[in-house]
């Protein structure tokens, strides 16, 4: 079966640069390298080191889009123009983008495409031919809220990949319809093993000297977007709050994965935390293939989301590195974390004192929790391993 991914075309793959749509999309095609039931082509952005990555697949096709420095330059003109929210929509690159890919389906074939994450793709389905050619064989594979502007005409055109039951319902009232019909749920899945492995004890050492946190301070892990939806905010209002020598915050994330990209809120939360002194250390991007060790060294992960996330890797692999959660019961988190295991706050206006209140009960119980938290990892590995993701993904295209 010859299956085209198109991923976002924001980030490339493999992963090299992070992002949970990457990383992903990297997972089936090191799957398929070993089970090579597909006929595997990716279309991704250009990176010269996912390009120097990427050599060693034998049973896929890595095609790079280049970005162009002079649309580039016209899209900063343009979004300062027209963006009303301060993000960077890049129309004139996502328009080369649609052209070179409605360029590629007219001259090449293939059984399934599935288009990752990012509605603007959906726009190549406007030239009539190609949604004829390829009518019955468009996934959208679906790992956020459907956008609000995305064309209701070539969602429907497609069948839907979903990563939980939250999103699938939520699809239904932004659609204002039953779209069960087109929607089969993929959960998402890691290599748990990668994060469940053993770091020795003098590299531990090593990489709190490096980070500048004492021996014996217990750390507080955040991980992920530097991003008000994440809580980040709540978060260090609890630290501030719980007021503990004996406790540091380690935040490890940036605003937009390795981009080296900013934001106003990025930068006012590092002025927030450089006034906490060393309650606070702020490691920016760390490449996918090291954040392992940093969930290693933390003592509990914190991960508040305060959107209706429909589902987060950060907090499975938390959990698969054996140590114990805080997260909220926000959008499709529930359906990957157990609460027997793992602590799901609400989210309302008691946030920042039940988070704080839940760091205690960690600390306070260290025994108790160090036993969930293994319980929690054996549950991880048993259901959201790269291999389950893989079959479930595969079978779906059947």
């Amino acid at each position: 079966m010859k299956v085209l991914i198109v991923s976002s075309c924001d980030l490339p793959v493999p992963a090299v640069k992070g992002g949970a749509v990457s990383v992903l999309i990297q997972y089936i095609i090191e799957e398929n390298e070993k089970k090579k039931c597909m006929d595997l082509t990716v279309i991704s952005s250009y990176d010269p080191e996912a390009e120097k990555q990427a050599k060693k697949y034998l049973y896929t096709k890595l095609i790079y889009l280049q970005k162009s420095k002079r649309l580039e330059y016209f899209d900063k003109i343009i979004d300062g123009i027209r963006s009303k929210d301060g993000k960077e929509h890049q129309y004139l690159r996502k328009l080369k983008v649609i052209k070179e890919l409605q360029k590629h389906l007219k001259e090449n074939d293939y059984d399934r495409v599935v288009f990752q994450n990012s509605g603007y793709l959906l726009n190549v389905l406007k030239d009539r031919k190609i949604a004829e050619k390829y009518e019955g064989k468009l996934y959208y594979h679906l790992h956020n809220d459907i956008p609000d502007n995305i064309s209701r005409v070539a969602v429907s055109q497609c069948k839907l990949l979903l990563i939980s039951e939250y999103l699938k319902k939520h699809i239904n009232e932004v659609c204002g319809r039953d779209m069960s019909s087109q929607c089969m749920i993929v959960k998402n899945g890691f290599d748990c093993t990668h994060f469940a492995q053993e770091f020795p004890e003098k590299e531990k050492l090593a990489l709190r000297q490096k980070l500048g946190i004492a021996p014996e301070k217990k750390i507080v892990m955040f991980a992920g977007r530097i991003v008000a939806a994440k809580g980040i905010v709540e978060l260090t209002q609890a630290i501030e709050k719980l007021n503990r020598d004996d406790i540091v915050l380690m935040v490890v994330g940036a605003h937009n994965f390795g981009t080296g990209q900013t934001s106003g809120f990025q930068e006012e939360m590092k002025r927030r935390f450089k006034a906490l002194g060393e309650k606070v250390c702020f490691t920016g991007y760390v490449p996918y293939n090291e954040i392992w060790k940093y969930y290693k060294l933390a003592d509990v992960a914190v991960l508040p989301s305060i959107w209706e996330e429909p589902a987060g890797l950060t907090m499975i692999e938390a959990c698969a590195a054996g140590i114990p959660l805080i997260t909220t019961r926000s959008g499709g988190i529930p359906e990957y974390i157990k609460g027997d295991y793992s602590i799901l706050l609400s989210k309302n206006e008691d946030i920042v004192d039940d988070i704080k209140k839940a760091i205690d009960e960690v600390f306070y119980n260290p025994e108790l929790w160090k036993d969930k938290a293994k319980k929690a990892q054996k549950y991880v590995s048993e259901n959201f391993e790269t291999v389950n993701f893989y079959n479930s993904f595969y079978t779906k295209l059947m």
